[in-house]
């Protein structure tokens, strides 16, 4: 039998037919397939980023949304009696490695003990996005509520976990899209920059008597301290009083937490409160938590509650007032809150249709949304919701003679032979409720905390030499009255080994005036209980200025740092430091003519309003860093030879006018922070010389170019606003700067 060696040419339609059948089977794989099937380990060294981007091109399911595309969490097996994560039934931790984009390392986990889901926590030097521990639970499209719940928490200002959807897949297995819940704890504090915080639980059941007091995460001495304040303040409040309530709790993020409470459907008996407790500042934050269960509406509306921190608030006139102001003002913001959701819609259902139908998930969405916008935030009786008998819980007496309760607090504490001693031991001079630290030499080689309701004033001439880890504590008004010609000094005995902080402990009114200071040396120091980060640390003052003074040679973290009230800085110069020069937090203040130079972070603002005006940043890794919902007005500055001259992040918004870049390697760095929030910035009018880099601007931040800075701007800050004057139009110059 003979073959025709005659080769045959292959026609057009053969070509054709061939493509058809190749193109058209991969489009019935990828629109047949469910997005899980995605995730899966490839063979012959084909990666899931690839077979993702085929998806997109081929997947023609007919979708009224386009989707996001969920990150794939891959598990390993473990050394546990199951090695694949989907077969684990075991309870306990098992170590297991983790991978996912841009990330991979080993990971300790185990399924929750209150459901099906799974609680993953990362190592502490391999934190994950920042995170320390998360929960992975099955998804629904109910969970879209809760996604909502956290953009509207953070818009409010609250602290809250973040919500995201996933894909877990393990030994090849993919089981449906995961909810991504970060786990609130001490880590979670941590990222939101509350390191000096103690997490803080109270149930609102009052018939649980397991919920009868607050359970606090913190050491013995801190649980019988703070569980003894609140049962003080709740017996005021079940006196009818409500101040010692109203000062124990921050009042704008209690209005926030019970708008949410309101708008989310929960069940108040069941869900609890979380808040973290401030040690500086004595404070308690709220902290927003999406419900695992809602109720109808009006099904428990009257049931009674226990005394508790935040719903007897709205009793206060001012409280209720200014509840009702910010729940009107989330009513004009409804139009701009429904497109956010429908964004988010169109980025996650076509994700949570993996698990449920579309059609089924955009139409229970529809009717959260409805519930949100049309039901609950267009009714009136919010505030009526929390009205409600409010009593101790059975056996309440009983259990309460164990915890030691503070008294009523007195104007003024009695520490008369504390104060002798103290005075005979350094020779000092007491007039009235003044503590002076005369002109001479003081050796301090112990603790030295000094007793409230005495104020204390160095005079000039005063030297301090502070042995390592020994720190002084003013629990009254603090004044230091030197000059740049005769200061007062504070300096460490060894310069080999730093002293712990010079500090004041204020409660919110006390009064703090710094003049002719020049100090160095100390790195910071936790005195019973509290952390004082500084190596000067001004905590609870009402009003803090410092002027004509010098901070130099910080030894770890921060020099200066300065928490709470008003605050006025002009002329002082820090040298040296390779931490934080000047850190500020919940202030608002003018830092004036002042000058940072070292290898850290010239000044750092967080949750603050501050003006900067003429100061100088030379030769730092950030000149300016803007946190936490700040804003700042950085204006007539000279930055130079810094890494980053200006960071702005986490809601921040920073107005940069007249100032001066010289060879920076970045100008302006505009990004999402550790609280998943972007920046805004303005720029006017600025002069930009050699530098490497203008901008870096991530996607979740934004940077306006403006003309010229406005006086309502500046009246916001304090500053006063230029005169406006007529210029004659003819014959005027014009001098140009670069933009």
């Amino acid at each position: 039998m003979s073959r025709s060696a005659r080769s045959r040419s292959i026609g057009p339609l053969a070509w054709v037919i061939g493509l058809v059948l190749v193109v058209g089977g991969l489009v019935a794989l990828f629109s047949l397939k469910p997005g899980s099937f995605l995730a899966k380990e490839w063979p012959l060294g084909i990666r899931a980023s690839e077979v993702r981007t085929y998806a997109a091109w081929l997947d023609r399911r007919p979708v009224e949304v386009a989707g996001t595309i969920p990150d794939v969490y891959l598990f390993g097996g473990s050394k546990g009696r199951d090695s694949c994560l989907f077969q684990e039934r075991a309870p306990g931790w098992r170590t297991r490695w983790f991978s996912t984009n841009g990330y991979a390392d080993s990971v300790r986990m185990r399924p929750l003990t209150d459901g099906p889901g799974y609680r993953v926590k990362f190592k502490k030097k391999a934190l994950y996005n920042g995170q320390r521990n998360v929960l992975l639970i099955p998804a629904t499209v109910q969970d879209m509520r809760a996604k909502y719940m956290e953009v509207l928490a953070s818009k409010l200002g609250l602290l809250t976990p973040e919500i995201t959807f996933v894909h877990l897949a393990s030994c090849g297995e993919e089981h449906a899209v995961y909810r991504k819940e970060e786990r609130v704890d001490m880590a979670f504090l941590k990222r939101f920059g509350l390191e000096n915080a103690s997490l803080v639980e109270q149930g609102l059941d009052p018939t649980r008597p397991d919920r009868q007091f607050v359970e606090v995460k913190g050491d013995s001495a801190e649980r019988v301290q703070l569980r003894g304040t609140v049962e003080r303040a709740m017996a005021e409040v079940a006196a009818g009083r409500t101040d010692a309530l109203a000062q124990l709790v921050d009042e704008d993020a209690a209005i926030a937490w019970l708008i949410m409470a309101w708008m989310d459907g929960r069940d108040l008996r069941r869900e609890g409160l979380v808040l973290a407790h401030q040690w500086n500042t004595g404070k308690m934050i709220p902290i927003y938590q999406a419900p695992r269960k809602t109720v109808p509406m009006g099904s428990a509306d009257k049931d009674p509650l226990a005394y508790n921190l935040l719903t007897p608030l709205l009793a206060r006139r001012g409280f209720r007032a200014r509840f009702d102001a910010r729940l009107d003002a989330l009513k004009a913001e409804a139009p701009e809150l429904r497109a956010k959701f429908e964004a988010l819609d169109k980025a996650w259902l076509p994700v949570l249709a993996d698990a449920v139908s579309l059609p089924f998930a955009q139409t229970a969405t529809r009717q959260i949304q409805f519930e949100l916008f049309d039901i609950r935030l267009t009714k009136a009786d919010a505030a009526a919701h929390y009205d409600r008998p409010l009593f101790a819980g059975p056996g309440h007496g009983a259990l309460l003679a164990g915890v030691p309760v503070p008294a009523a607090p007195k104007p003024q504490v009695e520490q008369g032979e504390a104060v002798e001693d103290i005075a005979k031991r350094y020779k000092l001079s007491i007039q009235a409720d003044t503590i002076y630290f005369p002109r001479g030499k003081y050796e301090i080689e112990e603790d030295l905390v000094l007793p409230d309701g005495y104020s204390v004033v160095f005079l000039q001439g005063a030297r301090l030499f502070v042995a390592p880890d020994v720190s002084v504590v003013c629990q009254g008004d603090l004044h230091v009255r030197g000059t740049l010609r005769n200061p007062v000094f504070i300096r460490p005995m060894s310069e080999q080994e730093p002293y712990g902080t010079i500090a004041l402990a204020g409660k919110g009114t006390e009064r703090c005036e710094i003049a002719g200071l020049l100090i160095s040396g100390g790195r910071g120091a936790t005195i019973q209980g509290v952390r004082y980060e500084g190596m000067l640390s001004l905590h609870g003052a009402v009003r803090t200025r410092i002027r004509s003074s010098v901070v130099e040679n910080a030894k770890e973290a921060t020099a200066v740092r300065i928490d709470g009230g008003g605050v006025e800085l002009d002329n002082v110069r820090f040298e040296d430091g390779a931490g934080t020069m000047l850190h500020i937090a919940n202030a608002q203040g003018t830092v004036r003519n002042s000058s940072f130079s070292g290898a850290g972070e010239g000044t750092t603002i967080v949750s603050s309003r501050i003006a900067v005006l003429a100061c100088s940043y030379t030769g730092m890794q950030v000149g300016l860093r803007a946190d936490a919902a700040s804003e700042v007005l950085i204006k007539g500055a000279r930055s130079e030879r810094n890494v980053n001259a200006l960071v702005a992040e986490g809601l921040s918004i920073l107005h940069v006018a007249d100032n001066t870049f010289l060879r920076n390697q970045l100008v302006l760095r505009a990004r999402t922070g550790s609280s998943g929030n972007g920046a805004r910035v303005m720029l006017y009018t600025n002069e930009y010389v050699g530098n490497e880099n203008d901008r870096e601007v991530d996607g979740g931040s934004k940077v306006e170019q403006r003309d010229a800075i406005d006086g309502a701007t500046l009246t916001a800050f304090g500053l006063e606003a230029p005169p406006v004057v007529k210029v004659p139009t003819r014959g005027r110059g014009r001098s140009r700067r670069s933009q």
